[in-house]
C-alpha cells in the first residue's frame, strides 16, 4: 500500500480515486479497494497529504475506511488509523491509530545485532 501511494501520489493528490487489489490476510485473498486522495492539510514542515483506503461495493458501505497521512516534504507515513492485521485475545482484528512522529533513524550496528538475535514472542494487546 505504501509503495502504491508513492507511485500514485500526483494522481491521488489531485483528489482522484484509484482502484487497488489489496491482500487482506484475514480473508486469505486480495479484495478490491478504492484509494481516495483527501487533499493536503497544514503548511510548511507540518503539511500532510491524507488518503483513504475503502473497500469497494457493499462492504465499503458498512466498514470503516483505513486513513493515512504522509508528510508532503519526504512522503513519510505519519499516521495510520483503521483496521489492522493484529488480533486481540478473542481473535478479532484490532482497529488502531498509530502515530509516527519522528523520522526513522539508523540503528547502531551493535543494537541491531542484539535485537536480531532475540527470539520472537507474541504481543500482548491492551492497556
Amino acid at each position: 500500500f505504501d509503495e502504491f501511494l508513492r507511485q500514485s501520489w500526483s494522481q491521488l493528490g489531485a483528489g482522484k480515486t484509484r482502484p487497488l487489489a489489496f491482500v487482506v490476510p484475514s480473508f486469505g485473498r486480495s479484495l478490491a479497494f478504492e484509494v481516495h486522495g483527501l487533499g493536503r492539510h497544514g503548511s510548511g514542515d507540518a503539511a500532510v497529504q491524507r488518503f483513504e483506503l475503502r473497500l469497494e461495493g457493499m462492504l465499503g458501505k458498512v466498514t470503516s475506511p483505513i486513513s493515512v497521512e504522509y508528510t508532503t516534504t519526504d512522503r513519510r507515513l505519519r499516521r495510520f488509523a483503521g483496521l489492522t492485521n493484529v488480533r486481540d485475545g478473542r481473535g478479532d482484528q484490532i482497529e488502531a491509530r498509530i502515530d509516527f512522529p519522528d523520522a526513522p533513524r539508523p540503528a547502531e550496528a551493535q543494537r541491531w545485532h542484539t535485537a536480531a538475535a532475540l527470539p520472537l514472542a507474541a504481543c500482548k494487546v491492551g492497556r
